[in-house]
């Protein structure tokens, strides 16, 4: 599945694609939101949760390695680029 498919999605729709088919990478937690962070075949995607409310409030894909630039603490760039290039 490409981007533009998975973003026309319903939000539910692209969640359970992301936790069926997706690699989890990383998770990085905020004041609001723990955002934990996907790779897919042609694409990455970050779940965000509101651990407050308790449930998922978005589903965000991307193909950028600068999206990943929160994530930089916590994982290896250039060996992930590599891995699925």
């Amino acid at each position: 599945m490409n981007l533009n498919t998975f973003e026309k999605l319903p939000l539910e729709d692209r969640l359970q694609l992301v936790w069926d088919t997706g690699n989890q990478l990383g998770i990085r937690f905020g004041r609001k939101h723990n955002v934990c962070l996907y790779h897919l075949p042609d694409f990455f995607a970050e779940i965000w949760f509101d651990p407050e409310e308790k449930n998922v409030t978005m589903v965000r894909a991307f193909t950028s390695t600068l999206c990943l630039e929160p994530y930089l603490s916590h994982i290896n760039i250039n060996q992930l680029t590599e891995q699925y290039d």
